[in-house]
C-alpha cells in the first residue's frame, strides 16, 4: 500500500484511508477478489499447489516471540486501533481480569514485568498497575522463558492461564462429553 516507505513512518490516518479505497475497490463477489497475486482456475478455485506452497512457506518462517518491545513495527498501527477499541467498549484492565479470573492482582509494575525498561514505560504511561489496560498489559506482561526443546507456547502466565481456561471450558461444554456421553446417544463402544 506505501511502496518505499517504512512502515513505522505511517500515519495511523494515512493507513485508513488507504484501507478504506482499497476496500471500495474490491469487487463485490468474493470470486472476483484477488488474494496473494494468484489466478484463479476455470472453475474459481486457486490451484492447490499454490496455497500448500503459500501455507508451507508461512509453517517454517518462524514467528517473533511474544512480549514487551517484541511487537514488529509494521503492526503498530494495528495495536494503536486495538486499544482504542478496547476503551471504547470498556475493557477490563489487565488487575480486573486477573482478579475475574482468580490470579493474584499485580501490586507493582515490576510485578508486571520485571524488566526495569518495560516496568519504567508502564510506570510513565500508567500512574498505578490496577490502570494498566487489558490488552498493553498482556503483551508487557513477563512472558514464560523457553523450555527447550518443545518450548511451545512461551506468552505470559496470564494468556496461558486464559488459553488453559477457554480449553477446559469447551471440553465442558461440549453435549458430547458431558450430558449426551452415554451409550444411549453413542454407540456402545464409543
Amino acid at each position: 500500500m506505501f511502496p518505499g516507505r517504512k512502515p513505522e513512518d505511517i500515519s495511523l490516518h494515512e493507513l485508513l484511508s488507504a484501507l478504506s479505497a482499497a476496500e471500495k475497490n474490491l469487487p463485490e463477489d468474493p470470486l472476483q477478489r484477488p488474494f496473494a497475486q494468484l489466478k484463479r482456475q476455470e472453475d474459481g478455485t486457486f490451484n492447490d499447489d499454490d496455497l500448500v506452497a503459500i501455507l508451507e512457506s508461512s509453517i517454517s518462517d518462524v514467528a517473533g516471540s511474544f512480549g514487551a518491545n517484541r511487537v514488529p513495527k509494521i503492526l503498530r498501527s494495528v495495536e494503536i486501533l486495538g486499544i482504542i477499541q478496547a476503551r471504547s467498549w470498556n475493557m477490563a484492565s489487565l488487575n480486573e481480569f486477573r482478579q475475574f479470573s482468580g490470579l493474584i492482582k499485580h501490586e507493582t509494575f515490576e510485578d508486571i514485568n520485571p524488566d526495569k525498561e518495560v516496568a519504567e514505560k508502564l510506570r510513565n504511561l500508567y500512574d498505578h498497575p490496577d490502570l494498566v489496560e487489558l490488552y498493553p498489559g498482556l503483551v508487557a506482561e513477563k512472558a514464560k522463558p523457553p523450555m527447550s526443546p518443545g518450548s511451545g507456547l512461551c506468552v505470559n502466565f496470564t494468556t496461558s492461564y486464559s488459553i488453559l481456561a477457554d480449553a477446559v471450558a469447551l471440553v465442558r461444554g461440549d453435549r458430547f462429553y458431558t450430558v449426551d456421553y452415554t451409550p444411549k446417544n453413542l454407540t456402545n463402544w464409543g
